[in-house]
C-alpha cells in the first residue's frame, strides 16, 4: 500500500488548496481566506481505503482513550473512598469525648 492510495486529488480545487470563490447550495459565494472548502487547503481527500483506515485509528484511538478512562475513573473512586474513610476518621477525633 502507498500513501497515493490513501488520497485522492481535490476535484474542487485541482491540488491547489486555493479556491477564490465555490457554490454551495446553488449561492456563488467568494472565498475571502482563499482555502478550498472540501479539502480545507490540503489539496486532496481521503480515498476510500483511506476513509477505511482513518476509521480504524479513530476506533483504535477512542479504544485507548476508553480505557483510560475507565482507568482514571477507578482511581478517583478508590480516592474518594480514602477521602471519606480520612473524613470519618478526622470527625471521630474532633469530637469531644466526655
Amino acid at each position: 500500500m502507498l500513501i497515493k492510495d490513501l488520497k485522492q486529488d481535490c476535484p474542487r480545487c485541482q491540488t491547489t488548496g486555493k479556491v477564490a470563490a465555490f457554490s454551495q447550495w446553488g449561492i456563488q459565494q467568494t472565498n475571502i481566506g482563499g482555502t478550498c472548502p472540501d479539502c480545507k487547503g490540503r489539496g486532496y481527500l481521503p480515498s476510500l481505503l483511506g476513509q477505511d483506515v482513518l476509521h480504524f485509528l479513530n476506533d483504535q484511538t477512542l479504544d485507548k482513550h476508553a480505557a483510560r478512562l475507565k482507568e482514571l475513573e477507578d482511581r478517583l473512586a478508590a480516592a474518594q473512598q480514602q477521602l471519606e474513610s480520612i473524613n470519618q476518621h478526622l470527625t471521630k477525633l474532633e469530637k469531644p469525648s466526655r
